[in-house]
């Protein structure tokens, strides 16, 4: 009855077809689960183990590690081949992409020529589960220690990919999982001498 796709869109809809309570939107609610509790519990098996320095370290570097694959898939889906140049302007599509892409509204409210801010409205990964699958006091322990961490891996690292890291600064200026609202991205241009 099944066969081998080699494509978990392709299979979606192969078990779909059988049974259709199998909807593409359980599958992305069950997706988001497993990796969001999965990535939250690698940090506490981590911090129970090695400390919280360390743990937030490691933390930070597989998602710096991860995100060099991501950053080519949104430079692919902005347009732009893989040894395209990347200006400021592709960057921040490629921020909008990213985020997107993981069901987090994004925008950008600020456009050059020396900020760039983009800001998101959700975070699944946070309200959708954290907030609910953990306590209050352990989702507040576990964003207070690693959101700026992985945030600024993250985009320190896209900086590096792109070639623009010797121009531009990231900061993360503000948490939606630490006080609600918004998450805000701000890519400053360095002031040289």
């Amino acid at each position: 009855m099944f066969k081998t796709t080699g494509s978990i869109v392709e299979n979606q809809k192969q078990i779909a077809a059988v049974d259709p309570r199998y909807t593409l939107e359980y599958y992305l609610q069950g997706y988001l689960k497993v990796w969001t509790m999965q990535d939250i519990m690698t940090f506490q098996l981590n911090e129970e183990r090695f400390g919280k320095d360390v743990a937030v370290d490691m933390y930070a570097e597989m998602w710096r590690r991860r995100c060099v694959g991501e950053f080519f898939d949104c430079k692919k889906f902005i347009g732009l081949e893989k040894d395209d140049p990347v200006t400021i302007e592709n960057f921040m599509d490629m921020v909008q992409c990213y985020f997107n892409s993981f069901g987090n509204p994004c925008e950008l409210i600020q456009t050059g020529p020396d900020v760039y801010e983009a800001k998101c409205y959700d975070c699944p990964y946070t309200t959708e589960i954290a907030w609910v699958e953990l306590s209050k006091e352990e989702a507040d322990h576990f964003n207070e220690a690693v959101q700026v961490a992985c945030n600024t891996a993250i985009f320190e690292e896209w900086l590096r990919q792109a070639n623009l890291d010797k121009d531009w600064l990231f900061s993360f200026a503000n948490q939606l999982c630490r006080y609600g609202g918004s998450c805000g991205f701000v890519f400053r241009k360095k002031v040289h001498d």
